[in-house]
């Protein structure tokens, strides 16, 4: 006869399967819905980022004056430095892509005849398949390249020329996040309200967290984001790369994704390295992406990001890989925040009870095997 504890243990664990499986239900249908209403979907995830992105300025505006006007100063400014940009970037960058477009056949041609050299000695000694591979390897990254910029020319005259589109992007999106930030008190207030008032505290202090790991990942990530594309321009008109302005804003942009950006950044600049000065101007490329991730790494990362998320790296690789499979780009982007926020959660709902060291043997320790042995027993 099996006992009652036995009883209540799977009691226990069909509820946890069960509370699972509703889970992954509703998330799957919340997607679904995003979905079906894109654009909608993308104007709230947009205010959702610009509001997340200038709160702190917002706030500390509205230390001192009326929110009406923190939020006029800091949206105006926010504009003026977004057109000034512009102005100075957007028209060189543009180039630099039509320029690309326009010089793909003779890069191709380079690629091939580096590639094909029998007196190569870096690639004399592959096997075949992978020679043949490397061989019709420029034709394919051509043509994808002129598929691509194609599709974004397109994409970006379509949006200059469609008001709908245009509005949603300049005018919906800011217009939303100001009322964001002007309504976010009375919100908290109102989902505060709706509880008991036994559990506002704890629900309040949840908020709080869940705003520090999302709000601290959005702004830390673009801005550091916009720092590495400006170094690697930097380096890369220093070293004399062409297409440096597009080799450093795609290493920004792919720079958001954490730990897998860095090194699919660096594959333009790599690239224009090869095809402009051949394996010295590589390997002086791939030392300055070097000392730029480390900059990142060590200085900028912890500074402006800090300890906000409190993942561990093994957990942030499987949250990349999960997001990744289910949702593609949005999943590797999305996928570390969604893990701080269920960090929170689970540091809230879930009690963690004091371990002794004496009671944990690991095989492997930080310290050496003996001195970490004695450290546990004399602890």
């Amino acid at each position: 006869m099996r006992s009652p504890s036995w009883r209540g243990r799977a009691d226990a664990w069909a509820k946890l399967l069960a509370a699972v499986v509703l889970a992954y239900v509703i998330i799957a249908r919340i997607f679904a819905f995003f979905a079906e209403v894109r654009d909608l979907t993308l104007i709230a995830i947009g205010a959702t980022l610009l509001a997340y992105l200038f709160y702190p300025v917002v706030h500390w505006l509205n230390l001192r004056l009326p929110l009406w006007a923190a939020l006029t100063i800091t949206y105006v400014g926010a504009l003026t430095l977004t057109l000034t940009g512009l102005f100075y970037v957007s028209a060189p960058l543009m180039d630099q892509v039509r320029n690309l477009s326009q010089h793909l056949p003779q890069l191709r041609q380079t690629a091939t005849a580096f590639l094909t050299d029998p007196n190569n000695p870096y690639l004399a000694h592959l096997p075949p398949p992978i020679r043949s591979y490397l061989d019709n390897l420029p034709v394919a990254v051509e043509g994808t390249l002129q598929h691509n910029i194609g599709s974004i020319t397109a994409s970006f005259t379509s949006v200059l020329f469609s008001a709908v589109t245009l509005g949603a992007v300049l005018i919906a999106m800011p217009v939303v996040s100001i009322y964001m930030l002007a309504e976010s008190s009375m919100i908290k207030r109102w989902f505060l309200q709706r509880l008991p008032a036994r559990q506002r505290g704890t629900a309040a202090e949840v908020l709080e967290d869940v705003n520090a790991v999302v709000g601290g990942f959005i702004r830390g990530q673009l801005i550091v984001a916009a720092c590495v594309a400006v170094l690697v321009s930097a380096a890369l008109l220093i070293i004399g790369v062409p297409y440096a302005l597009l080799a450093g804003a795609l290493a920004g942009i792919a720079d958001i994704i954490p730990y897998i950006g860095p090194f699919v950044g660096a594959v333009p600049a790599v690239i224009a390295a090869a095809i402009a000065g051949g394996w010295l101007k590589v390997a002086v490329v791939i030392g300055s992406l070097i000392v730029v991730n480390q900059l990142e790494a060590h200085l900028l990362s912890p500074r402006i990001i800090g300890r906000t998320v409190q993942l561990s790296p093994l957990v942030v690789i499987f949250a990349l890989l999960i997001g990744g499979s289910l949702y593609g780009l949005t999943g590797l982007i999305v996928s570390v925040p969604v893990a701080g926020i269920v960090r929170v959660f689970i540091d809230h709902f879930v009690v963690a009870r004091p371990v002794r060291r004496t009671d944990v043997k690991p095989g492997l320790s930080k310290e050496p095997r003996v001195e970490a042995a004695e450290s546990q027993r004399l602890d």
